[in-house]
């Protein structure tokens, strides 16, 4: 399945703040090396006020890729059910076409069909047919 250009720049701008985040990781802890060693203070002395540092500057950049990868891929998966290729099979997105979905559940419901004319009438429950397909090419949840 060939991916939309606005698919591969939000992949590329989520791997740039990637970069950006483990930049800021490396010059917030570069930072406060420094500023430990200048006042002769250890990063230990410095505690949470350190690891707070660190992270308001450097988490943001995290999260904003991770946002920004997601959206990219629930567009590529939007576009993939939107125009699914001709090849595809049960594998791509885990549904199954309709022709083989309609092709199991006529042969299910004949099955069912043998085995209620067969079935005993006594104390048991009789047999009842299979559920019907929710993916079918009538169906509202194709869309």
């Amino acid at each position: 399945m060939k991916k939309s250009k606005i698919v591969w720049a939000l992949y590329i701008i989520a791997a740039l703040l990637g970069i950006v985040f483990l930049i800021m990781l490396i010059s917030s802890i570069a930072y406060l090396h420094n500023y430990a060693a200048s006042y002769g203070v250890s990063m230990g002395e410095l505690g949470g006020e350190a690891v707070s540092y660190v992270l308001s500057n450097s988490v943001n950049y995290l999260i904003y890729g991770i946002i920004i990868f997601a959206c990219g891929r629930v567009l590529e998966v939007v576009e993939g059910l939107k125009n699914p290729a001709p090849e595809a099979e049960a594998g791509a997105f885990g549904f199954i076409p309709a022709e083989e979905v309609a092709g199991e559940a006529a042969a299910a419901v004949a099955a069912a069909s043998v085995a209620a004319a067969t079935a005993v009438t006594s104390e048991e429950e009789p047999a009842r047919g299979p559920v019907p397909p929710l993916y079918t090419e009538r169906s509202i949840f194709r869309y």
